[in-house]
């Protein structure tokens, strides 16, 4: 069988899987030069892709999936060894991350769950990361989580936040006005999540939420990355 690797690059195969079944789970895998400390480039999950050269020596793969413990692979480009690193007949290198759940202590960023600006409201594009943070739930009913609700800066303003009886979660529509502080949105926006959780069938009794307003910042409020500091944390308890 013809090599797939060339001049131009190498060809890898990142199997993401869950630990417990070994299903295969999507997600990305991000290169980094360790050398230069510098991001090569995002990567799918479970399909072949080329990593270009670029006088490649060490490599780091960073694999990290929401409700699941992040991996870090470190490997040599020129030659790639280690645990249950194999390389198929056509060159392709397979780099195997194991994925475990997250453990009593952990706390995940929920990065892709997005609000509408000036709402406790999720946009559409929150749907994947909720579901998942839903299958864990659903997948050891012994897990416990606190939901801490950050915003950016501590001013205090406008609130959109859904209607009690509401169902509409990624939505603006059946939607009330209020005003309240920069702890009361992100009181409100954890709580948009556990009522998500609950109408899906989750026990209240295992969602605590945590509301820091502007407190813990990641990022400077006025910086060009402060959207990062709009979000929400999952702890397992």
């Amino acid at each position: 069988m013809k090599s797939l690797d060339d001049a131009s690059g190498k060809h890898f195969l990142f199997k993401v899987f869950r630990a417990i079944d070994s299903t295969s789970v999507d997600g990305d895998v991000d290169a980094i030069d360790t050398e230069k400390t510098k991001k090569i480039g995002t990567y799918k999950a479970n399909v072949p892709v080329s990593l270009p050269k670029n006088n490649l020596k060490a490599v780091s793969f960073v694999c990290e999936v929401f409700g699941y413990r992040k991996i870090q692979r470190d490997i040599d480009y020129n030659n790639p060894e280690g645990d249950g690193i194999s390389k198929e007949e056509n060159g392709a290198v397979v780099v195997p991350f194991e994925l475990m759940r997250l453990q009593k202590g952990d706390i995940a960023v929920m990065y892709n769950v997005y609000f509408f600006k000036d709402a406790s409201i999720m946009r559409p594009e929150s749907r994947y990361e909720v579901s998942s943070l839903l299958d864990m739930l659903n997948e050891n009913n012994k897990y416990k989580i606190k939901l801490h609700g950050h915003t950016n800066g501590n001013a205090a303003g406008r609130i959109i936040s859904m209607r009690k009886d509401s169902k509409n979660f990624f939505s603006l529509t059946d939607t009330k006005d209020g005003f309240g502080s920069a702890k009361d949105l992100s009181e409100q926006r954890a709580d948009a999540i556990r009522r998500y959780l609950v109408s899906n069938g989750v026990d209240q009794s295992r969602i605590e939420i945590k509301a820091w307003g502007g407190k813990r910042a990641i990022h400077d409020k006025n910086s060009a990355r402060a959207q990062e500091n709009v979000r929400v944390e999952v702890e397992i308890l």
